[in-house]
Formats: structure tokens, C-alpha cells, sequence
């Protein structure tokens, strides 16, 4: 009866068990009084949740309104299982986050407890990821110190037995090999470097403008992966005559008894439409053209590469093959110079 303190009797001929029970009735669903389902707004829609003993969670809620768990669990990523050299590993994927759950505003959980009239919002769930990992990701490298810079240098690498690239995606089931140290030369190599692009007789080469030598250690050395090599890097000069195929033609004379090679050949080069000698360093962007003649060598050409100075003779002798001769005699195979002065005292 002090339920009815609420109701107003506007008529005031209300009276007896015909008005309390129907009364009752209405009160009792309008404050799920005596009720069996639970009924709830779920992303702005009314249903209801029927209890089954303890169980009035949100998730009781979505699967007995026709929810299934993949739209509200997440789905974790797969993990991988490969190899380094014999070693395996496990990369594992994340977990997900399940769909977000909000009752009456405030953030819940799929275990939450629902009571009669709350409003429950159900958001989408996140399947996890699994982060790519690439080959340089899971293999160490050597540290190489240049300039207060470190550059990192990895070995040469395998998977399944094939050269591979650093940048390759693991996956599952990989056998990744690679050696465990590197020889100073070979990680030399493996440093960035600025070129030179040049041109000669029409054909384009690329060329190292730089150069690095190794600080406390040799070319041939072993350098342990993980470990450090520190390194200076130098200006690397080229001349005109390191980028020419000039073919080795030349004759063989004895000059005051010691074999001499004398070339056969003379090799005429022009950077951008001028002259040049085969000493000159090259520039980038220089394009040089060339070009052969054959000579014959004379005893002027191979004093030219004697270390003698003309100006301070004063009486020279000149004999070929035990014939006397001059500076313009030509030479042939095998021919016997003999050279004698008197310096000027």
C-alpha cells in the first residue's frame, strides 16, 4: 500500500482490489518489479537481456541480441618462427583491443554488469598486427665511426640459401644465415660514398669521389659483428690517365746495361675540347675524348724517363748497338744504348 503514495487519483472514485491491481501491474513494469528480462538501450536501440543466474554482462547482452565474438573480441595477430643462424626466434604478434564498451557514458567493459534501463554503446574491436620485421631488423652490424658519425654496415645475408636483400620482410619459417665478422676491406666497401660521373671516347663511367682507411686496424683484419671500426674518409683523386684502357704496347731495349720498356704507343686526350696531360685530375662532369698514334721510340724518348739533367752536360757519348749515335736515332727490340757524360764542373 505505500507504493500507492505515488499515484494521484485525479477522478477520486478509485477504490478496491479492480484499482490496486491493475495498478500494481503497470507500477511493477514501469520499476521491473517482478520482471524476468532486463531491458536496455544498446547503440540507441531498446532490447532486452534475459539473466541466466549471474550472468548480466554486456557480453551475455550483444550474444543474446545477435552479436557474434568476432565483432566485439579482438582478433590477435599470428606469430612467426624463424631462424638466425640456428638460432630461432619468436616474433609474436599483438593481442588487439576489444570493441569499447560505455554504460551511461562512462567506459566499461564486456564483463561489466548491466542493470534495467542502463544504455549500453558498443564500439568496433582492433584485430592485432603483427609489426614487420626486415632482415636488417634481427641481425647485428658492424658500427663504423666516421667524422663523430656512425654508419652501420651489415654482412652479406641468405635466406634458405639465396642471397638475400637487407630490406626483406621476415616471415615464417626462414633460415636467415649470414658470417659473423667481416674483413676491413669488405666493409670499406659497403660505405656510402659521392662520385664523379664522367665521359670518355662516348662511354660513361661513375666514380668514387671518396675514400675511407681504417684507424688501428689492416685491410685483411676480421672485424666482429656488433663491434666498432673507426675509419677516416678522404678526398680520392683521379687522373686522366686511371680511367684510360691503354693497351700495353711497348719494346724492350737495355739502357746502359738495365732493360728498359719503352712504349709504342701515344695517347692523346682532350677534357671538354682541350688539351690535356694524362696527369691531370679529373673533374665531375668532365668529358674527355682520346685518341692513339703509333711511334717509334729514339734515344731522346728514353732519356726522357732517365733521371738526367741536359743543362748541366758538357760532353756526351751515345752508342747503339756499339754504333755512335744521335738523340734522334730511332730504337728497336732489343737494342743496346749506351749513354756517357761529363758534367759541367
Amino acid at each position: 500500500m505505500e507504493s500507492l503514495d505515488v499515484v494521484e487519483d485525479s477522478t477520486g472514485e478509485l477504490r478496491g482490489s479492480e484499482f490496486i491491481t491493475p495498478v500494481a501491474i503497470a507500477l511493477a513494469g514501469h520499476k521491473f518489479v517482478g520482471g524476468v528480462f532486463i531491458s536496455v538501450t544498446l547503440n540507441g536501440k531498446p532490447v532486452q537481456l534475459l539473466p541466466l543466474g549471474e550472468k548480466r554482462s554486456v557480453l551475455d547482452l550483444l550474444l543474446q541480441n545477435g552479436y557474434s565474438l568476432n565483432e566485439v573480441i579482438a582478433k590477435p595477430a599470428p606469430s612467426i618462427v624463424y631462424e638466425v643462424n640456428g638460432e630461432l626466434r619468436i616474433h609474436r604478434g599483438e593481442r588487439g583491443k576489444d570493441a569499447p564498451v560505455y554504460i551511461n557514458g562512462k567506459e566499461a567493459s564486456l564483463r561489466s554488469t548491466v542493470e534495467h534501463g542502463d544504455e549500453v554503446v558498443i564500439g568496433t574491436p582492433v584485430n592485432g598486427h603483427l609489426e614487420p620485421l626486415r632482415i636488417k631488423d634481427v641481425i647485428p652490424c658492424v658500427e663504423v665511426e666516421c667524422s663523430g658519425e656512425i654508419v652501420r654496415v651489415y654482412p652479406p645475408v641468405t635466406i634458405d640459401g639465396v642471397s638475400a636483400d637487407l630490406d626483406t620482410t621476415v616471415e615464417d619459417s626462414m633460415k636467415i644465415e649470414h658470417p659473423r665478422s667481416m674483413k676491413v676491406r669488405e666493409i670499406l666497401q659497403r660505405l656510402p660514398k659521392s662520385h664523379l660521373k664522367i665521359s670518355v671516347s662516348g662511354r660513361y663511367l661513375t666514380l668514387d669521389a671518396e675514400e675511407y682507411q681504417p684507424v688501428g686496424k689492416e685491410l685483411e683484419d676480421e672485424v666482429t659483428l656488433g663491434e666498432r671500426l673507426s675509419v677516416v674518409k678522404r678526398r680520392k683523386v683521379w687522373r686522366v690517365r686511371d680511367v684510360l684502357k691503354i693497351p700495353e704496347d711497348t719494346i724492350t731495349v737495355h739502357f746502359n746495361g738495365e732493360p728498359v720498356n719503352l712504349p709504342t704507343l701515344r695517347v692523346f686526350a682532350s677534357a671538354d675540347g682541350t688539351p690535356v696531360d694524362l696527369d691531370t685530375p679529373i673533374e665531375d662532369g668532365m668529358t674527355l675524348e682520346v685518341r692513339t698514334e703509333r711511334v717509334t721510340p729514339s734515344v731522346v724518348d728514353l732519356l726522357a724517363r732517365r733521371t738526367i739533367d741536359p743543362s748541366r752536360i758538357r760532353e756526351y757519348k751515345i752508342l747503339v748497338n756499339g754504333e755512335p749515335a744521335e738523340f734522334t736515332r730511332t730504337l728497336n727490340e732489343d737494342d743496346e744504348i749506351i749513354f756517357e757524360y761529363w758534367e759541367i764542373v
